[in-house]
Formats: structure tokens, C-alpha cells, sequence
């Protein structure tokens, strides 16, 4: 960082000034925009976008999620860098943005992808939920159709098949391109 910055001129400015002199840890009490250069084991190799911050090698990822590993950021992805109650010596990211690139992390085993596009990851084929559950509705459907066909209702229940048929097309169709975990 800069010793000695420049405020400008006027009345702001010597504010500034003072305040800065006032404490000097000022600037590393914020977060500040950064550019992601490696990732591996926890650690960040990053350069921060205030060209007064020098680059930063093996800096601490704090993402604040239990359960949670980050097993990859891609190079170039915005982060954000700070400082533990501005000591220069506890220096941490977070707050990644994953427009740029990629985020790889793995939560209590199940992968997830951060900033993936739709496929980039195979989607949940076979859950045991989502299994039990069509199973139970079509049973609904079938004791309701011959209820209505029963009740002489044929129409009813050709309305009630048609629900049902494009219902399962439509969550089909989410399962495959919504669905990112596996």
C-alpha cells in the first residue's frame, strides 16, 4: 500500500487525511475486489483490482459454510480479499462471484458447480424421493380415474390422464436441464 496517498485538494481531502493518518489500517478494514490467479488446498493466489494492494500468494478462502470444500475456482474469477480486523497479517477471501469462471465445490459429498451452464453437470437421473413420490400419484390417478369412470365420468377422467402425462413431461424436462447436483 501507498505510505503517503494522494486526497486531492479542499476540505474532503484534508478530512481524508486525517483520517488516514488517524488509521493507517483503514484501507485493509475493507473488502476489496480481487482476480483469482490459482486455487488449490484452501489457499488463493490472487491479485487484488487496487493496483496500491500488491499480489497476494496462499491467502485463506473463508466461504462460511459448514459441511462445505472448495475444490476449485477457476483463474480469473472475481473475489473479494480482506483482512482480519485489519491485521496485514490475517489476510482472507470470500465472496467469489463465479460469473467469469467456474466454482467446483463438494458439500457433504454431492458435487456442486457454481457458474456451470445447464449440462455442464449430469443431472440427478434416480432419487428415491422423486421415485416414491411418482409412484404415489400415479396411484392417486388411477383410484380417481376409475372413481370418475365409475361415476360415469369418462371425460373427467381423459382430462385427469392428460394432467397427469403432461405433468410428467414438464418435471422430466426440469430433472434433466435444472438439476445440477450429483
Amino acid at each position: 500500500m501507498s505510505s503517503s496517498p494522494d486526497f486531492g485538494r479542499g476540505p474532503g481531502a484534508s478530512l481524508a487525511a486525517i483520517g488516514a493518518t488517524a488509521d493507517p489500517r483503514r484501507k485493509l478494514r475493507a473488502l476489496h475486489p480481487a482476480k483469482v490467479v490459482k486455487y488449490g488446498g484452501g489457499l488463493v493466489d490472487l491479485v487484488p483490482d487496487d493496483t496500491d494492494l500488491p499480489s497476494m500468494p496462499a491467502v485463506p478462502l473463508r466461504h462460511g459454510i459448514p459441511g462445505l470444500s472448495i475444490d476449485a475456482i477457476s483463474p480469473g474469477t472475481s473475489i473479494l480479499v480482506g483482512w482480519g480486523g485489519g491485521d496485514p497479517s490475517a489476510p482472507y477471501c470470500a465472496l467469489w462471484s463465479g460469473s467469469e469462471g467456474g466454482v467446483t465445490a463438494t458439500w457433504n459429498g454431492d458435487m456442486i458447480t457454481l457458474g456451470a451452464s445447464l449440462g455442464a453437470v449430469a443431472p440427478v437421473t434416480s432419487d428415491p424421493y422423486l421415485t416414491a413420490e411418482s409412484a404415489y400419484l400415479d396411484a392417486v390417478v388411477v383410484a380417481v380415474t376409475a372413481a370418475l369412470t365409475a361415476l360415469g365420468l369418462g371425460g373427467a377422467a381423459s382430462t385427469l390422464a392428460a394432467a397427469q402425462a403432461a405433468f410428467k413431461a414438464q418435471a422430466s424436462r426440469y430433472s434433466a436441464t435444472n438439476v445440477l447436483v450429483k
